[in-house]
């Protein structure tokens, strides 16, 4: 389910969501015929014929680009710059009937989410009134499925590799997928604070990998590893980017890290966090402080 939104792996998770609630999930089927039936509605498909009270049909969209006049350019949509400004001069569009093109990603894509279609405007307006501004944020989108919620942010690459935190069999997961050698997009399962942490990664471009974890955090600090400086200062830059903050118990230990791979503390911004049930100390550290 959601696949074109999610890919297959974690879509399986969501069909299995539906499932756990009792719903009879089919995918993959071709539906030849639809009639009147005994108690409502008869399907017919290429597995045999099914009767249901009610039939939703659910087939998509398609770009309403005859709105654009003749001479703007048009292809799944109508075609627009990083500006959000179209062919023609002084023409913009934007939300689910533009196609946009991202030169951090070097395609064109289109979102049908009403939140990207605001953030869009706002970008329009600006140039409109002359700014030349373009168009740098991380689309996102978000599904409430019985008591879970799903999230997504940035632009995946099919092909890119798939970095999971978490589990899948528990339903409890952030799943990064790779443009290359830096994080393209980000979906999540009940973790919605992941989603929003990498939304901010995934804008600087300078950011390669996915910022530590939940699951990282939690086995630092309740596994409180001893591992000299080099050893954790190694580990922890393998999943840091320049800016970012973690906990652990032992602060001396955090601050001799932190100057060896050097990065600056921060210390006005220090707090606590509810890790496993217990308070820990957060530490924020900075490289261009």
């Amino acid at each position: 389910m959601l696949y074109r939104a999610l890919g297959g792996e974690l879509g399986g998770v969501v069909g299995d969501i539906h499932r756990g609630a009792g719903v009879d999930v089919r995918t993959g089927r071709t539906v030849t015929a639809v009639a009147p039936g005994p108690n409502g509605v008869t399907i017919t498909t290429d597995e045999g014929r099914l009767d249901c009270d009610v039939l939703v049909v659910g087939v998509g969209s398609v770009p309403n680009q005859e709105v654009a006049q003749a001479g703007i350019a048009v292809e799944d949509g109508i075609l627009v710059d990083e500006f959000c400004a179209t062919s023609a001069p002084g023409v913009y569009a934007v939300g689910d009937v533009a196609r946009q093109y991202l030169p951090a990603h070097g395609r064109r894509i289109r979102v049908e989410h009403h939140d990207s279609a605001i953030r869009q405007a706002r970008t329009a307006a600006r140039n409109m009134l002359g700014a030349d501004e373009p168009f740098t944020e991380v689309h996102w989108f978000w599904s409430d499925q019985y008591e879970h919620s799903i999230q997504s942010a940035g632009v995946a690459d099919p092909d890119g590799e798939l970095v999971v935190r978490g589990s899948l069999a528990d339903r409890d997961f952030s799943a990064f997928r790779l443009d290359g050698d830096r994080v393209g997009s980000v979906v999540s399962l009940d973790r919605p604070r992941d989603v929003l942490d990498t939304r901010r990664l995934i804008a600087r471009e300078r950011h390669r990998r996915p910022a530590p974890g939940r699951d990282e955090i939690l086995r630092f600090t309740t596994e409180r590893e001893t591992l000299t400086v080099e050893e954790f200062g190694a580990r922890w830059m393998r999943s840091m980017a320049t800016r970012t903050h973690w906990t652990h118990a032992d602060n001396v230990a955090s601050q001799r890290v932190a100057a060896h791979v050097g990065f600056r503390h921060l210390p006005s911004l220090d707090g606590t966090r509810e890790v496993a049930g217990q308070r820990w100390p957060v530490r924020w550290y900075s490289r261009n402080a």
